[in-house]
């Protein structure tokens, strides 16, 4: 079994706060446990990662935000990626932000990384 640590000082796969001390977790790419070195308490990343997505599905981002966040679920998605499903017309814009530029449903572009032609390279969770 894997397992890593809570460091915010090591890039990682973001799975969310510990649900005692509230400290953020990060897991190490292909980890199964995350482990709070807060409380002593381990965590199983792949709900934690399901739970984040869940609740992040309806939000409105840029391209660049849709790459960090899945990217940081341990989806490995680029910005280019992005741009591309949207160039293709298979991410469609949802809404806009303030300075007028499109914004897309976090929903969607998960769908795509994770089926069809151009899906991302999923990271081991």
């Amino acid at each position: 079994m894997v397992v890593a640590t809570s460091d915010t000082h090591e890039p990682g796969v973001y799975a969310g706060p510990c649900d005692i001390c509230g400290d953020e977790l990060y897991a190490k790419p292909g980890a199964r446990v995350v482990h709070c070195r807060l409380c002593n308490v381990d965590y199983d990343v792949e709900p934690r990662r399901q739970k984040l997505l869940k609740k992040a599905e309806s939000k409105l981002l840029g391209a660049a935000d849709i790459a960090r966040v899945l990217t940081g679920v341990g989806l490995k998605v680029t910005p280019e990626r992005v741009r591309t499903w949207i160039a293709r017309e298979q991410l469609k814009p949802a809404g806009i932000d303030r300075a007028r530029r499109p914004l897309y449903r976090l929903r969607d572009a998960q769908r795509l990384a994770e089926q069809g032609p151009f899906k991302a390279t999923r990271q081991a969770a």
